[in-house]
């Protein structure tokens, strides 16, 4: 709750072991949480030059690109992650998102989609799926996914609110 001082903390761990990639991620992260974002994009190159197989530093790493405005690199860093690691969940909803938000809502659509396939208890996919859907005036396969989201989640309040909401429109 407190990023400031948990950078404090990081940095001191990393000033006596500049290489452990664990605190660099947390660093990146805290970094970010504070708005710093070219500082966390520092930190997370560092923990994937340390260990590119880190899929997690990958998608901070493209959260922090899509936050300063750098779209195709935010792109790349999530299909790294992608890459990394294929059923991450987090990070196909994180492309799925820059797309949406690029205008690209087919291919947001078909990366939501796919997400459900590979990473079906990710619930962000649902609820984003469903929203590009109704940012395309396609109410009824907005509802749909919203009862397949409650047949793998039955009772999920945000699947119903979401629900309800189609059905009041």
């Amino acid at each position: 709750g407190n990023p400031k001082a948990a950078i404090e903390c990081y940095r001191k761990a990393l000033d006596s072991k500049p290489d452990l990639t664990y605190t660099l991620l947390n660093a990146a992260h805290a970094y970010g949480q504070t708005g710093d974002q070219a500082t966390a994009e520092k930190f997370y190159r560092r923990a994937l030059e340390l260990d590119p197989s880190l899929a997690d530093a990958a998608n901070g790493l493209g959260l922090a690109l899509a936050e300063q405005h750098r779209p195709e690199e935010a792109k790349k860093a999530f299909q790294r992650a992608i890459e990394i690691r294929p059923d991450f969940g987090s990070a196909i909803n994180n492309l799925g998102v820059l797309y949406g938000s690029r205008g690209d809502v087919n291919d947001a659509i078909a990366a939501f989609q796919w997400g459900i396939r590979v990473a079906p208890d990710e619930e962000d996919l649902y609820l984003n799926l469903g929203r590009a859907y109704v940012t395309m005036g396609d109410r009824e396969n907005a509802r749909r996914v919203m009862e397949q989201w409650l047949a793998r989640k039955p009772g999920n309040p945000t699947a119903l609110r979401a629900l309800r909401e189609l059905d009041a429109k």
